[in-house]
């Protein structure tokens, strides 16, 4: 390509519409604004989109999600990709090296997709494998002490009608769930448990998950 063969883009030349100059230009007496009507006048201007009256495209379609002001990128990296540029002490700056992230100074994410035998060998080597899939055999320990909340419900007659019975203990969970919400507390498990004849028997209809 040179000079000698080289073209202007189509309509690169054509010349500014001039309006006005009369009949013979083709545009002559209203220059092309029709009779009437706000665009024939002078100064007329509408808004980018705008529809004559009726609801604009960009107002017809529904919104959607929205952009997070506080968010961070994260550059990703794999297990695999870590042992397979077997250094034994990984930095940024050691992968940025290898060509795995782009930036030393921006936030990094270890993923689990591979394995590390060869730079964590040994049981600690495991270990430490299983913390990074999320696999932690330890027993799980309550930070607080165990609380029994009651609930003392007495009628003028025996509840015959089982259904009620049923809606009764569920009235009386529900309150100790929201007895526990107000307190900032929450419970696995909330039981009823009916007096009847001087014997006790356990019910337990109103089991909850964390109350929130």
């Amino acid at each position: 390509m040179n000079l000698s063969n080289i073209r202007a883009p189509r309509k690169a030349s054509e010349n500014k519409k001039r309006v006005g100059r009369g009949m013979g230009s083709g545009m002559g007496k209203t220059s092309t604004r029709g009779h009437k009507g706000q665009r024939s006048r002078s100064g007329s201007r509408m808004m980018r989109g705008f529809e004559g009256g009726q609801m604009p495209l960009h107002r017809r379609l529904p919104k959607r999600g929205f952009t997070n002001i506080f968010r961070q990128e994260y550059q990703i990296v794999n297990l695999d990709t870590i042992a397979a540029i077997g250094e034994k002490q990984i930095t940024p700056e050691v992968l940025k090296a290898a060509g795995v992230i782009r930036k030393a100074n921006d936030l990094v994410k270890i993923l689990g997709d591979g394995e590390l035998k060869r730079l964590l060998p040994g049981s600690v080597g495991r270990v430490l494998r299983d913390r990074a899939r999320g696999i932690d055999p330890r027993p799980l320990e309550l930070s607080t002490e165990r609380i029994s909340i009651s609930v003392e419900n007495t009628f003028e007659r025996d509840l015959v009608d089982r259904e009620r019975l049923h809606d009764e203990l569920r009235g009386m969970a529900v309150e100790v769930a929201a007895s526990l919400r107000r307190s900032g507390q929450t419970a696995r498990t909330v039981t009823t448990k009916p007096n009847q004849d001087g014997s006790e028997c356990a019910s337990a209809l109103g089991s909850s998950s964390r109350s929130s």
